[in-house]
């Protein structure tokens, strides 16, 4: 995904934006796919939107949202974790 990032350099104007909008809507919907997100590719979706919102201002406040619902999942899926542990500890 960063290599697709990174390619986008070689576009101009509108094409450059449709791309970066279309990553975050891509990385949006890996985290709202409800599947596990592992920490590699946590960390790769990190990284895309970060890269996003420095590179285009327009898009800063909508990659914010989107690295905000990543940040959500994570710790949603953390307390699950933990959860169970605690279950497994008190039986």
């Amino acid at each position: 995904m960063l290599s697709e990032a990174q390619a986008c350099c070689l576009l101009q104007g509108s094409e450059a934006h449709d791309q970066l909008l279309g990553q975050v809507f891509g990385y949006a919907a890996i985290i709202r796919s409800g599947l596990h997100i592992d920490q590699p590719t946590a960390v790769t979706c990190a990284e895309g939107l970060t890269h996003i919102a420095n590179k285009k201002s327009f898009l800063r406040e909508l990659a914010a949202n989107v690295l905000l619902e990543l940040t959500g999942v994570i710790l949603t899926s953390h307390a699950v974790i933990v959860a169970e542990c605690t279950k497994c500890i008190s039986s």
